[in-house]
């Protein structure tokens, strides 16, 4: 499969003169962040535009003089099906007569903010779907039964009937004679041809009922991603049933879909197994529009591979209607069911850019900034604006660049950023900040992650981290601080490059629930009459690191206890503690060995939680291995 390596401008929309270009390594996906009016659009419409093959000129800067550059674009492709991988240059003109770049339109797609508007804002489409799914949300797609493009083929189906409608027939008695030599009045022709496209109509209806069953499937499949009690059924109903009418006759203005009625497409939403009535006024924004997104994608992963070429998936802006929890979930979508395509996301919130490009693979993905740039004349008058496109390398990539330069501090400085970048993606949000909110620098991170391991019931592989502390303490804090006191060998930066490989290549924990916030657990001394009730705090994990199998730690909150008939007693069980001691108790979280030293003290004995704190006769132990 093709990847698109880079994208050159030329006088395109937001993009004015010959010096705009969008590098992506050997085809990698795209994390795009840009101020409103900066290109993000511009760039989303010229790839789309390239693949439809369209004339470009009609797109041309409005600041470009007619003697500047042309409207055009190249775009720069790897091949990845032969070896060695072969590159190759196409610009507006030579891709019109490469035919994989018709392939690669038709497995493609581009989704804007504005086309989920479509889908819940725009009237004619919270009434009927059916226009928007066949030309919008299904562009391009070919039945894998029939091998049709159904779009094209609705279209040639309904210019047929409107050719047919509007035909000046005549003499409706004229008599005239068919290829087998039979005499026929036009009045009879007429209807045979009216017969025939309907039952054209209704063939294609078939087709397009099994589309929405399968698209129906797919929907549901991306939907629980966003919100497991949100489900949405498409529902087809057969068009009424047309009759001819002699008027429509040489009327060019007939309205087609007022004539001849549309096939009916609505969508039955259910939120928490009730259907919603009004789904586009009940269901907020954020809803909204993951219902949209799942719409899109679900139509897009329909359709089937490109016998050759390449599959673009360009997001421009669709992030804006979601709130940061609804935005993860789309990229593990894409990673789950888009990893075939080269995914181009563009995005206005710089916080949220910064996270996600934290997040990210460097091996699959790269980022770019886009601005508005103000272009002054010599005389400081403003000319116009145009998009400067910011393209930085990865942390490895840039402390590699200054190693080989000499610059030790400034490859030191790109390490420390590296080493943060891995604890960052390795740990759960939680562990990211600290009391007041702020995230953590280098030396607060290895702190964090040293708690991250106790958590979860593992021992931290020191070998790598006491390496990677040496050089914080040795390299990276100096680098940061510009300590020119501070000495820098190249040896140690090398030995600083396979630290921080150690460092990423760590395996995994893995955490898999075993036991739940608020289940209960009792625990009965028939020696003393003491008995007691524990809640669980927290969820308590089985962690798998390196193969080893641990227990995360247990937190548990004393909820009642009972000595000598007398319920909250104190240790001599000769009366209940006062009421500010019990709400202070019961609010405190405490380990399983606090909680043994706390019941050893009542009934004088060593405890053992994991065998003596039961739960409907299971002990703890049980609980945690078998759950």
């Amino acid at each position: 499969m093709k990847r698109i390596t880079a994208i050159e401008l030329y006088n395109f929309l937001a993009f004015y003169g010959v010096d705009n270009k969008i590098v992506l390594g050997e085809g990698k996906n795209l994390l795009l962040y840009g101020e409103n009016g900066s290109g993000k659009s511009s760039l989303c419409r010229a790839l789309e535009l390239f693949f439809k093959r369209h004339n470009l000129e009609a797109h041309r800067n409005i600041w470009a003089l007619p003697e500047e550059a042309p409207t055009d674009m190249r775009v720069h492709f790897l091949d990845k099906n032969v070896n060695p991988h072969t590159s190759l240059v196409l610009d507006s003109a030579t891709s019109a007569g490469t035919i994989w770049i018709e392939f690669s339109r038709l497995a493609s797609g581009f989704l804007t903010y504005r086309d989920i508007l479509k889908t819940h804002f725009l009237e004619e489409n919270r009434r009927n779907l059916f226009n928007l799914a066949v030309n919008e949300i299904l562009p391009g797609y070919k039945d894998p039964l029939t091998s049709m493009i159904f779009s094209a083929e609705w279209y040639d189906y309904r210019q047929a009937v409107r050719a047919h409608i509007v035909k000046d027939w005549g003499d409706p008695f004229a008599q005239t004679t068919t290829e087998d030599g039979e005499e026929v009045s036009m009045m009879q022709i007429k209807e045979q041809e009216w017969h025939d496209l309907m039952d054209r109509g209704d063939e294609l209806e078939e087709i397009f009922l099994g589309i929405v069953q399968r698209l129906n499937t797919q929907i549901n499949e991306f939907l629980p991603e966003f919100d497991k009690h949100l489900s949405v059924t498409l529902i087809l109903e057969d068009a009424p049933e047309a009759e001819y009418v002699l008027e429509w006759q040489n009327d060019p203005e007939i309205d087609i879909d007022e004539a001849i009625p549309l096939p009916s497409l609505t969508a039955q939403v259910r939120f928490f197994n009730q259907t919603v009535p009004n789904h586009q006024t009940f269901l907020n924004e954020a809803r909204l529009s993951a219902l949209a997104i799942c719409i899109f994608l679900a139509a897009l992963r329909l359709k089937p591979d490109p016998d050759e070429g390449c599959k673009v998936l360009f997001l421009d802006d669709v992030l804006i209607g979601l709130d940061s929890g609804n935005r993860f979930p789309l990229f593990k979508i894409l990673k789950t069911h888009f990893s075939d395509f080269q995914i181009f996301l563009s995005t206005y919130d710089r916080h949220w850019f910064e996270l996600s490009k934290d997040s990210l693979t460097p091996d699959q993905w790269q980022s770019a900034e886009f601005y508005a740039k103000t272009v002054k004349s010599p005389a400081g008058n403003v000319l116009r604006e145009e998009p400067k496109v910011v393209q930085k390398k990865d942390n490895i990539s840039m402390a590699h660049a200054y190693f080989e330069q000499f610059d030790y501090p400034a490859a030191g400085n790109a390490l420390r950023k590296e080493c943060e970048r891995i604890l960052k993606n390795y740990m759960n949000a939680s562990y990211l900040v600290n009391s007041n909110g702020s995230p953590l620098a280098l030396g607060d991170l290895l702190i964090k992650i040293t708690e991250y391991f106790e958590d979860a019931g593992q021992d931290i592989p020191r070998d790598v981290f006491s390496k990677i502390i040496f050089f914080k303490n040795a390299l990276f804090n100096p680098a940061s601080h510009h300590d020119l006191r501070a000495d820098f060998y190249r040896r140690e930066i090398e030995q600083a490059f396979d630290a921080v490989e150690l460092l990423k290549n760590l395996p995994k924990i893995s955490w898999t629930p075993v036991l739940h916030p608020n289940q209960e657990l009792i625990f009965e001394d028939a020696a003393t009459g003491f008995s007691a009730r524990l809640v669980i705090g927290d969820y308590v994990y089985r962690t798998v690191y390196n193969g080893l199998s641990r227990t995360s730690k247990v937190r548990l909150y004393r909820d009642w206890w009972e000595l000598n008939g007398i319920e909250f007693a104190d240790r001599g069980g000769e009366a209940s503690l006062s009421n500010n001691i019990i709400a202070r108790t019961k609010t405190e979280s405490q380990s399983l060995e606090q909680i043994a030293a706390w019941l050893q003290r009542y009934i004088g004995r060593p405890v053992v939680c994991n065998e003596e704190l039961k739960m409907e006769a299971r002990p703890l132990r049980e609980l945690i291995t078998n759950p």
